[in-house]
């Protein structure tokens, strides 16, 4: 029996390890950790809870607002250019890619009870780095202005 165990231990231990690793390169949990240190240090500060948990609000926000600018920047680069065909298909995916981002948050939050406050902090934590994400997609288009 004892063999059993160990063996079985065995077999286990490197599943452990990679659940730790995929954890920690999960992108959701990695903006967490840089927001406690930059767009969120004031609300970790003194651990209150009712603080903390405006921080998904708070990079769903930031978010928002820096990927509205990055929009801005390459629809009034292809307008000054004269762009239209561009401009069209920028905004035909950038409607697209806002589905795509609702349904991915939708499908990533399955495991948070639904309605739950909870559930809308995951949401705007999904939202939040599906944005950031879609900014340096933006950023790094080949042939953009």
């Amino acid at each position: 029996m004892k063999r059993n165990s160990a063996f079985l231990l065995l077999l286990l231990l490197p599943l452990t390890v990679i659940a730790n690793e995929a954890q920690e390169m999960n992108p959701y949990n990695a903006l967490n950790g840089q927001a406690e240190q930059g767009l969120c240090k004031d609300l970790y500060e003194h651990g209150i809870y009712l603080e903390m948990i405006q921080c998904p609000y708070r990079l769903q926000e930031d978010s928002a607002q820096k990927l509205k600018q990055q929009l801005n920047l390459l629809n009034n680069a292809l307008k000054t250019v004269g762009d239209t065909k561009r401009l069209a298909l920028l905004a035909e995916e950038q409607a697209e890619w806002e589905k795509y981002r609702a349904t991915r948050c939708r499908f990533r939050g399955l495991h948070v009870i639904p309605e739950s406050r909870v559930y809308y902090e995951w949401l705007a934590t999904c939202e939040a780095a599906e944005n950031y994400r879609r900014i340096e997609t933006l950023n790094s288009e080949p042939g953009m202005p």
